[in-house]
């Protein structure tokens, strides 16, 4: 799986899922859904990310009321997009045991602190997809923000 070939959904549209959104757009995947607090938005045939970046920087997460290349769903469903790369990068937790069964993504990477529950983790492993460990792939954060600090 390459980058370039991937379709990703987001959850989380504020420092880290958006600054993941552009790199992800850099790298030619195709970015097919995020969310806000506000709800969450899809185009299987992508999310237009330069866009997505100007109305968040006017709007904040009000930026899907104004985003007009997209249907509108609910948060939960972000999870069940069909996509090869979900990254949950909102809160914690918010991927639980009775949502870990209908993710169709090939692989889960956080942007989040511990997104996915321990019991969402079992299902996730029991149906064969790779959920890459938090403390692996949101460590940057936690380890930029502890350097600071000792400067």
């Amino acid at each position: 799986m390459t980058l370039s070939r991937c379709m990703v959904a987001i959850e989380g549209f504020s420092k880290v899922g958006s600054a993941l959104v552009t790199l992800l757009d850099e790298a030619n995947a195709k970015v097919v859904a995020i969310s806000t607090e506000r709800g969450a938005i899809t185009n299987p045939h992508g999310l237009n990310v330069r866009q997505l970046n100007q109305l968040a920087a006017q709007y904040g997460s009000h930026l899907m009321d104004f985003y007009t290349d997209a249907e509108g769903i609910c948060c939960a469903d972000l999870f069940e997009s069909t996509v090869d790369l979900l990254c949950p990068c909102a809160t914690h937790p918010s991927l639980h045991a009775h949502d870990a069964s209908r993710v169709p993504a090939r692989l889960i990477c956080p942007g989040a602190n511990e997104p996915v529950t321990a019991e969402a983790e079992k299902i996730l492993f029991e149906l064969g997809l790779m959920d890459l460990p938090g403390f692996v792939t949101n460590c940057g954060g936690m380890l930029g923000s502890t350097m600071a600090l000792r400067r």
